[in-house]
This record gives C-alpha cells, sequence and structure tokens, in this order.
C-alpha cells in the first residue's frame, strides 16, 4: 500500500512500530460482500454459458462422452 495515497492511507492504521495493520468498519465489510456476491453470480453465468456451448467445450478439448453428464450435474448440484 502506499501511504501517500490518500484512499489507500485511510484503510491503514500505524501502531507506534511503524507497523501497519488494516482498519476496516461495517461498510467495509458489507461493501466486500456485496461484490464478492455479484462475482459468485458472474462466474454462475458465465459457467452455465460454457457448460451449454458446444463450441466451447470442444474448444476446452473436454470429450463430448462427458458433456451429458457435466450439464446433468450442473442442473442437479447447482443449487449447492
Amino acid at each position: 500500500m502506499d501511504i501517500n495515497n490518500q484512499n489507500e492511507k485511510c484503510s491503514m492504521k500505524f501502531n507506534g512500530n511503524d507497523h501497519c495493520y488494516y482498519q476496516a468498519n461495517d461498510d467495509f465489510f458489507i461493501h466486500i460482500s456485496s461484490i464478492s456476491n455479484e462475482l459468485y453470480s458472474l462466474f454462475m453465468q458465465v459457467t452455465d454459458s460454457i457448460i451449454h456451448d458446444d463450441e466451447i467445450l470442444r474448444d476446452l478439448e473436454i470429450p463430448n462422452q462427458f458433456w451429458l453428464r457435466i450439464r446433468k450435474s450442473w442442473i442437479d448440484e447447482r443449487k449447492f
């Protein structure tokens, strides 16, 4: 982190020994949680698109005898 950058400095605290640690508040955790959920949602959308696209599966060199199993597993286990 760059302590000369005000945005980065605001997320750090110093303990008197020139050691710094990160400071986090409830807003920080809510923001991280929100971003994490958004990334997870994007991951699920992309995975769903890939699994149902024969051309991409072929490009990934996944043998077509596994496609049905992968797709079934994706549908059956998606909520887990």
